[in-house]
């Protein structure tokens, strides 16, 4: 569905004993080159196989915050996952080279409320900081 803003990916109409986790992703830091670092942030959540994707382009400016939300069933887990990359530059020559990349995974309980925050380096790539902010609805 699309809306004013942004798209919404919506898979499943109604999750019971439902939180959400509100993911703030800052960049704390960037590579040499600001503007060449690509990041992805994905997440599964609540055991399905189904992979949601947050976040796939250039990396924010440093001090910039990203934000979701997404929902999660009560006594169950919020996986991220977070890549960093150079960006393909096109005037470099034509001959596609192998790229390197760092990435990490992070693994947080559901909770009706409170804060989970963890800060992680992605090589020399990035340095984010990581906060999952827990909210129950009645």
């Amino acid at each position: 569905m699309y809306g004013e803003r942004c798209a919404l990916d919506v898979k499943y109409m109604v999750l019971m004993n439902a939180v959400e986790a509100r993911v703030e992703v800052k960049v704390l830091r960037l590579g040499a080159i600001s503007g060449s670092v690509n990041m992805k942030l994905h997440a599964k959540t609540s055991g399905f196989d189904e992979v949601i994707r947050l976040f796939r382009g250039a990396a924010p400016e440093p001090g910039s915050r990203l934000k979701f939300a997404v929902a999660v069933e009560r006594h169950n887990n919020l996986d991220l996952y977070i890549e960093a990359a150079p960006r393909d530059n096109p005037f470099v020559g034509k001959e596609k080279k192998t790229m390197s990349c760092s990435w990490r995974q992070f693994n947080f309980g559901s909770g009706y409320h409170g804060t989970d925050e963890v800060e992680a380096e992605l090589g020399n790539f990035a340095k984010v900081s990581v906060k999952v902010i827990w909210r129950s609805y009645r």
